[in-house]
């Protein structure tokens, strides 16, 4: 649903595409038709098709299509690779988390309208736990971060350094207290957490939020982002590297 998850995919897409050749491609191809008539069928209804006509027409594309991947998955490692990703289940997910790691899956549900609209989240831990926390209207969520921001950009941040930062972190506290402190039961124990944002959370620098007890996360934990937690399983059949990594980046 996210629109990120939605980018992604078409990038993936785009990929596999491009790595195919022949009948590969062809299959490829057909899928593909297959896949958007069956999105078609689905958004035009039943129009003047009967109940029992309009439910064979979708068994029949199913049908179909689940014929094509598996032959496609047979021939293309990249092609199992990408049908891999479209089995998302909790424990699947939950097996490629890091052991001492979490999974903060938030979303923005708007059922009720702008003003009625909330943030929930989902934490998911390696044993497959998964924690549910609706953590407060997103009206007063996103005033927060909105405060937050203007803080973290005031050009005239550093004119009086400690008035500054204690601004600053108060801020950041204020944030925490919103967003993370309603979920520190399910992954205070971790080492590591994943969070994957929605809405304006995705404005949030996690990593510099000031917790409870007066230091930044970053200093508790490794904060990393992802637009899904089906991402997780992007890298699932890859060889594993067998070094670590530095990467350095000038913000300037």
């Amino acid at each position: 649903r996210k629109g990120l998850v939605l980018d992604a995919q078409s990038r993936a897409q785009q990929t596999l595409a491009a790595h195919l050749h022949g009948e590969e491609q062809q299959t490829w191809q057909r899928l593909t038709q297959l896949r958007s008539d069956l999105s078609r069928l689905f958004l035009s209804g039943l129009e003047v098709r009967t109940p029992t006509a309009y439910k064979q027409a979708i068994d029949n594309l199913e049908t179909a299509i689940a014929r094509e991947e598996e032959f496609f998955a047979q021939y293309s490692k990249v092609a199992a690779r990408e049908f891999i990703q479209q089995q998302v289940t909790v424990p699947r997910v939950a097996e490629l988390l890091p052991r001492d790691g979490a999974l903060v899956e938030f979303a923005l549900i708007r059922d009720r309208g702008e003003k009625d609209a909330h943030y929930l989240a989902f934490v998911l831990t390696p044993d497959e736990q998964v924690t549910f926390v609706d953590i407060g209207e997103a009206l007063k969520i996103e005033a927060t971060i909105r405060e937050t921001l203007a803080v973290l950009n005031d050009p005239r941040f550093r004119q009086d350094f400690q008035a500054d930062t204690l601004q600053v972190d108060t801020q950041l506290a204020t944030l925490y207290e919103l967003i993370l402190r309603p979920l520190e039961g399910a992954f205070q124990s971790c080492q590591r957490l994943i969070v994957s944002p929605d809405g304006e959370l995705n404005k949030v620098p996690f990593a510099a939020l000031r917790t409870s007890d007066g230091h930044y996360l970053i200093e508790k934990m490794a904060v990393s982002y992802v637009s899904s937690g089906r991402d997780l399983l992007r890298g699932a059949n890859e060889e594993n590297p067998t070094t670590d990594s530095l990467l350095v980046a000038d913000p300037a």
